[in-house]
């Protein structure tokens, strides 16, 4: 009988955790998955294939009354009877450290710099979590030295067990250009990335309003709140850039782009 790992996330949106999350179910083929999301939000559909996804499916009002849904989460958890729980940013991580039987390991993966976390500039939230550390400490698995490092810093933190894993790429998904990049044509460019402050892309159309008409065209892939926004600023820039959207086929689409432009703070 195979081991289960439950994992617990906020959703499924398409985002980053959540993309790593579901790359790792994909490859821990050894391993029997259940996903557990807070919210019901998925973005994922049939790539959930290795996995079981259930929902709390709460409402964002439930979370003022966190004690009873550590409680109900305690239940579940103590049903699946998991090998390991694995949790992703704020709430889960709370509510599972809470929740979590002391028998039953507990993992935590730290996805970014925790001081530019929306969550962590409310005093209120940044004290839950902390108390919620000194509760039951989880073993913490970053995916970069520097955002470990920061973590322990800025929460004031002792530091407990903790490992660094990167970000891993699938290399299977990425295929040679079809394309070659013509001295003469137009230069195709693409970014890859949630519409969010932590992505930069006001950067890029500021650097587009240097470049020549006829010379780049680039399109950003991705949805978030500042949609509106960056539609503004590409407007009254005037530049050659389009907003694509959010599609589950990107992988395939890069190699129809001559470069490829990571413009993100972290």
């Amino acid at each position: 009988m195979k081991q289960k790992i439950l994992h617990i996330i906020f959703n499924l949106g398409r985002g980053g955790a959540e993309t790593m999350l579901v790359n790792v179910v994909k490859e821990l083929e050894e391993y029997d998955h259940v996903i557990l999301t807070l919210f019901p939000e998925n973005d994922f559909g049939e790539e959930l294939q290795n996995a079981r996804l259930e929902s709390m499916d709460l409402k964002l009002r439930d979370l003022l009354a966190f004690p009873l849904v550590a409680r109900k989460l305690k239940k579940i958890i103590q049903s699946e009877a998991p090998a390991l729980v694995h949790t992703h940013l704020y709430w889960p991580t709370v509510l599972a450290r809470m929740a979590t039987p002391k028998n039953i390991p507990l993992l935590t993966t730290i996805h970014a710099f925790a001081s530019q976390l929306v969550d962590f500039k409310k005093w209120h939230l940044k004290k839950l979590y902390r108390y919620s550390y000194t509760r039951r400490t989880s073993t913490m698995i970053a995916v970069a030295k520097g955002a470990l490092k920061e973590y322990y810093d800025f929460l004031r933190l002792k530091a407990g067990r903790n490992h660094v894993l990167y970000t891993f790429v699938d290399t299977r998904k990425f295929l040679p250009a079809e394309r070659k990049v013509s001295p003469e044509g137009e230069l195709k460019m693409v970014s890859v990335g949630a519409l969010r402050y932590q992505k930069n892309h006001s950067y890029l159309v500021r650097a587009f309003e240097q470049i020549k008409e006829g010379e780049a065209a680039l399109d950003i892939f991705g949805e978030g709140p500042l949609r509106t926004d960056l539609e503004e600023l590409i407007r009254s820039s005037g530049v050659n850039i389009q907003l694509k959207g959010q599609v589950r086929d990107i992988a395939a689409r890069l190699k129809n782009y001559d470069v490829f432009i990571m413009p993100s703070f972290y």
